[in-house]
């Protein structure tokens, strides 16, 4: 009796492309292979985009892409522009930095108006060493889609009237300023120097001041090495009563800023004031946090 065949049986073209497809290493050449092939044809267009969903595994499931694509600037924006094509179109949600990594304003502007182009939907992007590149108009785009939970920025400077649209998200939930620019502000130290160091402490204080203004739903904010002031970020923890995610590594708070969080986050969950200044948190602070926070695991 003839034993069944142990290859797969493929009913369409594009099957047997979407195999070659997912072969074809895009770490090495920068994705320039799987460019070059989706050229050819619709159907090789399907394939590639069919390839680059499959290899995320897991990571699908929740609009990821995979860590491999996800680190590679070219593989990253091939990525977003295949959303049309495939058996399964628009299935990205998550938007790594790599996708956009220019330190250009119109640059990053033009990028992020041809992620929106094919990712219409997204509910997470990050944003990672633009420096001073986001502006208010690139802010405007992303609060159009209505559908942003969450945003990082990573070593990049978000002007003030950014953050008044990034903070009047009614979607957003998750919020990550570290390393606000250091780059940018190190120059600026080394040109300015006191007065430098002064400014930056206005600029980072007044962003918060405005997440306090006018953030209402966050769950996990994320200011580490941002010089924020305790009468700001008590009102913060004010305004933001659902948060159970707190990042505040690195820090100039002080017992004044924890005693707020324990008295206005009463489902915090996790919390880092790891890095913080010698001598200005103490038991007093701890204990008022974990005395409001009957949740707090670390």
């Amino acid at each position: 009796e003839q034993q069944p065949h142990p290859l797969p049986t493929f009913h369409r073209t594009v099957d047997v492309l979407e195999i070659v497809c997912e072969f074809v290493a895009f770490d090495n050449d920068e994705a320039e292979s799987l460019l070059a092939v989706r050229a050819c044809s619709r159907a090789w267009a399907d394939a590639v985009s069919g390839a680059m969903r499959q290899c995320g595994e897991g990571s699908v499931a929740s609009g990821e892409m995979a860590w491999e694509v996800a680190r590679v600037p070219a593989a990253s924006r091939l990525c977003v522009v295949c959303q049309r094509y495939g058996a399964v179109k628009d299935w990205l949600r998550v938007v790594p930095c790599a996708a956009h990594r220019s330190t250009d304003p119109a640059r990053l502007s033009a990028d992020v108006a041809t992620l929106l182009r094919y990712v219409p939907r997204p509910t997470s992007v990050t944003f990672n060493g633009n420096r001073d590149a986001f502006t208010e108009a690139v802010a405007q785009a992303l609060a159009a889609t209505a559908t942003v939970e969450t945003l990082r920025f990573i070593n990049t400077t978000v002007p003030v009237e950014a953050m008044q649209v990034v903070a009047s998200m009614p979607t957003l939930s998750t919020l990550v300023l570290t390393g606000r620019g250091k780059e940018v502000a190190a120059e600026s130290d080394e040109s300015d120097g006191d007065d430098g160091d002064q400014s930056d402490d206005d600029e980072e204080d007044r962003l918060l001041a405005v997440v306090a203004e006018r953030c209402r739903n966050l769950r996990h904010l994320d200011v580490g090495h941002c010089r924020v002031t305790d009468a700001t970020f008590a009102d913060v923890a004010q305004s933001n009563p659902l948060l159970t995610h707190l990042d505040l590594s690195n820090t100039r708070i002080t017992d004044v800023a924890l005693v707020a969080v324990g008295l206005q986050c009463p489902l915090l969950e996790l919390v880092d004031v790891g890095g913080s200044d010698r001598g200005c948190i103490s038991d007093v602070g701890v204990r008022a946090l974990v005395a409001g926070c009957a949740h707090v695991t670390h």
